[in-house]
């Protein structure tokens, strides 16, 4: 089986870190196809995608006019795009990344790839660091997922998600036990942790927690 991987990053307004990113990735010189999912941006977010070479999918109203849907919407959006790929694996990622590291992004890629060669569910997840701060891996945006994961996760029932941190709270307890942490590192935009960007963090978080003990365990069945 070839390798083939694409990475998926969801962006809203980032056109002062979007470029940096991508050309980070490129940096690596790991062939991906790089997918953009414009959730609704006003800024320069989408002219700067096309201008790096990503391909760009924009997220769009009953009326076809462009609008923010959040971040599960655009990240669920980007992984069904990057089925028609035919990918051995796909690797979401941040837009506002200062480091990518070719080892960590690598050891993603790899990983997907080895678990979609033997049929087998697996997400992993690389843990972002911000300045001083520990590496932290339970939020991560980092991850890369097996092609049998991506099929598990939309034969789901499971609809509801709120925004912002509300997806990697699901996506931690939907992959509980098929998630493997990495140990190489990213490390994220300094800043990213204000008061006011963790309260609305511990709003998501346990609004997801709460829909998820109400709908997960009596809908959910293991499809493996």
């Amino acid at each position: 089986m070839r390798k083939k991987a694409v990475i998926v990053i969801a962006a809203f307004n980032e056109e002062e870190s979007l470029g940096r990113t991508l050309d980070l990735i490129k940096a690596t010189r790991l062939p991906a196809q790089i997918i953009l999912v414009n959730d609704g941006s006003t800024d320069k977010t989408r002219a700067i995608a096309l201008a790096k070479g990503a391909q760009v999918i924009d997220m769009v109203d009953k009326t076809n006019q462009s609008k923010n849907r959040g971040k599960a919407n655009a990240i669920f959006a980007g992984l069904r795009a990057a089925l028609k790929f035919n990918p051995t694996s796909v690797v979401t990622l941040d837009a506002d990344m200062l480091t990518v590291p070719r080892v960590s992004l690598k050891e993603l890629i790899d990983s997907a790839h080895t678990a979609t060669r033997i049929g087998k569910i697996a997400m992993h997840v690389a843990p972002y660091a911000e300045g001083t701060f520990e590496p932290h891996t339970y939020l991560s945006g980092l991850r890369s997922f097996s092609i049998p994961a991506l099929h598990y996760l939309h034969k789901s029932k499971f609809k509801s998600i709120p925004r912002g941190y509300g997806l990697e709270t699901f996506l931690g307890i939907f992959f509980s036990k098929f998630r493997q942490n990495t140990k190489g590192s990213f490390q994220l935009e300094p800043g990213f942790r204000s008061s006011a960007s963790k309260q609305h963090q511990k709003s998501d978080i346990a609004l997801t927690r709460k829909r998820i003990t109400k709908r997960f365990r009596p809908r959910f069945r293991l499809h493996v």
